[in-house]
């Protein structure tokens, strides 16, 4: 059962969506997804974030501004979930929701357009991520044996 005894870190209240659902997937658990037609993208991977900042860090930049991040492009939460049970070669049952709670989706556009920042595809990132999850686990596994 991978993080069954992580589980305080690693639910998503605390660790995200995205991770949530990759551990709720590799475990086989069923998974409930809410307003699965609602568009989604409000994840970014470690690798954007620190081209990101090291793109600021190597201009000289005077001020600040807020700028919001994400992943490039656009996919629905169904449509992550189904790139996530396909990349983690899945079992879990996904159960389908409504939810009385506004979805939101992130504009990079102010940090694309002023500050340089270029985030993977939405797909591409929940692809990587699924990818990176079961090398952790792969690793987590052979370092036990």
């Amino acid at each position: 059962d991978f993080a069954a005894d992580s589980r305080d870190h690693r639910t998503r209240r605390t660790s995200g969506l995205v991770a949530a659902m990759c551990r709720e997937n590799v475990n086989n658990e069923p998974v409930t997804i809410f307003n699965p037609a609602a568009s989604f993208n409000n994840a970014v991977h470690i690798e954007d974030l620190s081209r990101f900042i090291v793109t600021l860090v190597n201009h000289s930049l005077n001020g600040h501004e807020v700028v919001t991040l994400g992943a490039k492009g656009m996919t629905s939460i169904s449509g992550a979930m189904e790139t996530l049970v396909s990349s983690l070669d899945s079992r879990s049952e996904i159960i389908e929701a409504e939810s009385e709670q506004t979805t939101f989706t992130i504009s990079i556009e102010k940090a694309r357009k002023y500050f340089g920042y270029a985030p993977m595809d939405i797909e591409k990132m929940l692809k990587y991520y699924a990818r990176e999850t079961l090398d952790a686990i792969s690793q987590e596994t052979s370092e036990m044996a």
